[in-house]
């Protein structure tokens, strides 16, 4: 049986039978491994990344961007994104990635903004290129760039950039779990009110992580009921994402990047606040080496830099708050 490193190798050659051959066409986009009546190949940015997975006999199906950010065939991988859109921790990154970016579609706004998909396609060191198909013919491009310049490329979303939004992976590694069709919560991403079973308790569990106080009834019970349903409400208004009480790929998404990761301070004694920015009252003071639970990273036009939301417990408060600090003495760990 081949390993994984072996199966992405092969997605990675099936893609590389497009690069500099392939043309760019939404509408002939299922002509990327057989020629057209014109004699050429073409794809678009999605379908290369689809066909040269089924190629490989990987197939998960020929998806568009919406269909790669909804699939419960992938699993996410929790990079770390900068300010300026390159990725902090590109150790993470295995070949056959895929890389997920903001488009122009204001429709999109439950699936991220997303508008372009680039896949990993060589590692070599620090140096990582991606394999995409934009205008003209699919070809590489160096990951830092790239990433840069879709940052800082403007769109009419409510984004207002066209950077790296998130990462998903078809391949795990060996030992891995990725979807099979069973009933854990990473692979059953959609549970609603009425609900029972394992997969809502491991849900549920992962709330009390972000909020011990949020189901003060009934708990962990694996019945998805009113009470669930209302801290599931609490974590979407929380996240700035669609409040309809069910737990979906999005709902899961940003409920990981609650519980997932950490916000470790590095300045000497940093000041945390109520809101994003100096003019926000403070809570209380950060020591260096200090962490606190991540909440999602905040833009405050009025300074030169970013805000970090965090879970932050005030001296004489007996329950976690929203809280803010800046990036300038901290970073996500």
């Amino acid at each position: 049986m081949a390993t994984a490193a072996e199966r992405r190798l092969a997605v990675r050659n099936s893609y590389r039978k497009m690069i500099g051959r392939n043309h760019y066409s939404q509408a002939r986009r299922n002509y990327a491994l057989k020629k057209y009546k014109d004699g050429k190949y073409y794809s678009d940015c999605s379908s290369s990344v689809s066909y040269a997975h089924k190629d490989a006999g990987e197939s998960f199906g020929i998806l568009n961007t919406v269909g790669m950010w909804t699939s419960k065939k992938f699993v996410d991988v929790p990079v770390v994104i900068n300010k300026n859109g390159t990725i902090a921790n590109p150790e993470i990154l295995e070949i056959g990635d895929i890389l997920l970016f903001a488009g122009n579609d204001k429709s999109r706004k439950k699936y991220g903004y997303v508008g372009h998909v680039e896949m990993v396609g060589e590692i070599d060191g620090k140096k990582i290129m991606l394999y995409g198909h934009g205008s003209g013919l699919a070809k590489k491009h160096e990951m830092n760039a790239y990433c840069k310049t879709r940052r800082s490329t403007k769109a009419s979303t409510p984004l207002g950039h066209r950077g790296l939004i998130r990462v998903r992976r078809h391949i795990a590694g060996d030992g891995e779990i990725v979807s099979d069709g069973s009933n854990a919560v990473e692979t059953r991403v959609f549970l609603k009110e009425g609900d029972k079973g394992t997969d809502v308790r491991e849900m549920q569990l992962l709330l009390l992580k972000r909020d011990p106080t949020c189901l003060p009834e009934y708990g962990a019970d694996g019945d998805f009921g009113s009470e669930t349903e209302a801290a599931i409400l609490a974590l979407q208004k929380d996240a700035g994402i669609e409040q309809n009480g069910t737990y979906d790929d999005e709902t899961h998404h940003s409920l990981m990047l609650f519980v997932g990761t950490r916000v470790e301070i590095t300045g000497g004694s940093v000041n945390i606040r109520s809101g994003p920015g100096k003019q926000c009252s403070i809570l209380g003071i950060g020591r260096k080496g200090e962490m606190f639970e991540y909440q999602g990273m905040w833009e405050y036009a009025g300074e030169d830099s970013l805000w970090l939301l965090i879970q932050y417990t005030p001296k004489g408060a007996s329950t976690p708050r929203n809280a803010w600090v800046s990036e300038k003495f901290s970073r996500v760990v």
